[in-house]
């Protein structure tokens, strides 16, 4: 049945339930009687298929459940040792992990690095063809253990990327990312140095005419771009707000920098006489823009409700928001 969060799980669906701790799902690719099937490998190697509706679902359940599974498993125990050399798997506790995401790629790493090193150790050393079928048996035990654990743990992590510059578009990493990369990137002085996304602005207070230590910011930042980076000039542009002596700026790279009287600076329009017209002018614009699309379609004879909610629910919502 299809689980839903405000129904109290009873005993019979935990009964049921199959934990996920230190599991493995894969494509199915040796089960050929049904498209989109994934495979669920449990800690106690219970094998369980599953047939997804396109391989988009397929692909997302895999990584799901592969991430829930990283993220809340506690690293195993270590195997029980009797008297016999006989392998035995390691504990792996249903409890959740109590590791920051830190701790826990580590171990992950130090783990997938240990089985990796252990599986090849293993192979080197293969059984005498003429022992026993039970080391036979035990060797191929282990060895299907350890490709279980390297497959799995390499599932967790995934490949080292070397960045020269820049964010991978969409990686959740970006953010943090661009962060680090900027982290140099600051005002000596009292101007302020403001970094968004791929934009970066400088505003500087200049007090009588002295543009110094604004220039010097201007300088420092043009320099710390150099470092494998480009700056656009056509989209570098210099506002100037309340002088009536105003000077030109210096050319960077050989480039004037266009002087405007307003720009758009996180989707609100900025003047340099600080004043509202321009950006609800845009506004207004936008509304009009709306309206006409709304009369458009009260002519095609949709009903004043239909039209109450396009209007709430996308007009109104794309005015309010910020748009890039």
């Amino acid at each position: 049945d299809e689980y839903k969060a405000e129904k109290a799980l009873s005993e019979e669906d935990l009964k049921n339930a199959i934990s996920i701790h230190h599991a493995l799902s894969i494509k199915a690719v040796d089960y050929e009687k049904k498209p989109n099937v994934l495979k669920l490998k449990t800690a106690d190697w219970r094998v369980f298929l599953f047939q997804a509706q396109s391989p988009e679902e397929m692909d997302s359940w895999i990584r799901v459940v592969n991430s829930v599974a990283a993220m809340f498993s506690a690293p195993s125990f270590p195997a029980a040792i009797g008297s016999q050399k006989k392998f035995s798997r390691p504990l792996l506790p249903a409890t959740t992990t109590r590791m920051s995401q830190e701790e826990q790629l580590k171990s992950h790493e130090a783990k997938l690095k240990h089985v990796s090193t252990e599986l090849a150790e293993h192979r080197s050393y293969p059984p005498d063809k003429k022992v026993k079928a039970k080391e036979i048996d035990e060797y191929r035990l282990k060895e299907h253990y350890l490709e279980f654990e390297v497959e799995r743990v390499g599932k967790i992590t995934s490949a080292t990327l070397i960045l020269n510059t820049g964010a991978p578009q969409g990686c959740m990493l970006s953010p943090h990312l661009y962060s680090l990369f900027t982290h140099d990137c600051t005002a000596r002085h009292d101007s302020n140095t403001t970094k968004f996304a791929d934009d970066t602005t400088v505003v500087g207070l200049i007090t009588d005419n002295n543009e110094t230590a604004f220039r010097e910011v201007v300088r420092d930042l043009t320099v710390w771009k150099d470092n494998n980076l480009f700056l656009n000039m056509i989209k570098t542009k210099e506002m100037i707000d309340f002088r009536k002596q105003q000077r030109e700026h210096p050319p960077i790279h050989g480039t004037v920098v266009e002087k405007v009287e307003s720009f758009k600076f996180l989707c609100v329009h900025i003047t340099d006489k600080l004043k509202w017209s321009t950006h609800t002018d845009s506004v207004v614009k936008k509304a009009q823009q709306r309206l006409f699309n709304l009369r458009r379609l009260k002519k095609f004879g949709l009903s004043p409700k239909t039209l109450k909610s396009i209007l709430s629910g996308c007009m109104v919502w794309q005015l309010l928001r910020p748009q890039p």
